[in-house]
């Protein structure tokens, strides 16, 4: 993200310096800073969460849980600590397995450690829907593309961090500009897009081998195409969009 503050020592866009304001460009108005400006990488992790052993053991009433009626969020750090179930979007958890019961969901997130922690509408509502009352909050450590798989309502499980399963994955044309079409060789469960500030723009269920999206109105830039399979979790594709 970009910070613009004003001090008693100048203009400074994040941490650079700005040296020329006001510049006048064929698209708009420039400013010259004294630094490059270089984008955070961002790493593809994905969370997985098995609710068997909680279903199994009648983990604060999540025996009555029901794939068809109940749903599965997660917050934390890494989405601004947003009380769990008012941003659907990004905190709702897809189902990619039935047995074991699965839940799964995929960020782009920068390198760091963030808090994170399991929620679910079969036990309550909002901060009254957590995997366990209060703290502790689990904990990652994000330096690469990661797995992580978890057990919903066990804070000490180990956390495994694993290598992605291949999925046969086709998105194209790359760049778009109208219409962008999916095929997998898994059957999809879903599918969302992700800008480079990491908000969800695109999130549909579906099903079958194939998907379109319209992207005729998105903003020109990369995002990011994740696709929710049965079987094989999720993958993630980069794509670039250009305004005609």
């Amino acid at each position: 993200d970009l910070v613009v503050r004003i001090t008693s020592e100048g203009v400074f866009i994040n941490e650079a310096v700005v040296i020329l304001p006001d510049l006048e460009a064929g698209n708009g108005v420039v400013h010259v800073i004294d630094a490059v400006l270089v984008p955070e990488t961002l790493y593809e992790v994905t969370f997985e969460v098995d609710l068997s052993a909680a279903i199994e053991f009648m983990l604060r009433g999540m025996e009555d849980f029901d794939p068809e009626q109940n749903q599965v969020f997660i917050t934390g750090s890494l989405l601004g600590w947003g009380e769990p179930g008012t941003d659907p979007e990004n905190q709702r958890m897809e189902k990619v397995s039935d047995d074991p019961l699965v839940y799964s969901i995929t960020f782009q997130l920068a390198e760091g450690e963030y808090q994170y922690k399991y929620f679910s509408d079969a036990i309550g509502q909002g901060w009254q829907s957590g995997e366990w009352d209060g703290d502790p909050n689990r904990v990652i450590n994000v330096t690469e593309d990661m797995v992580v798989r978890n057990i919903f309502g066990y804070g000490d499980d180990e956390v495994n961090v694993i290598e992605r399963e291949e999925i046969s994955l086709a998105v194209y044309p790359n760049p778009a500009s109208n219409r962008l079409n999916i095929v997998s060789g898994t059957e999809l469960t879903g599918v969302r897009m992700i800008d480079m500030l990491g908000q969800v723009v695109y999130a549909s269920r579906t099903s079958g081998l194939t998907h379109e999206i319209d992207v005729y109105d998105f903003k020109g830039g990369i995002y990011f195409v994740q696709v929710m399979t049965t079987g094989n979790g999720t993958a993630v594709s980069r794509i670039q969009i250009v305004n005609r």
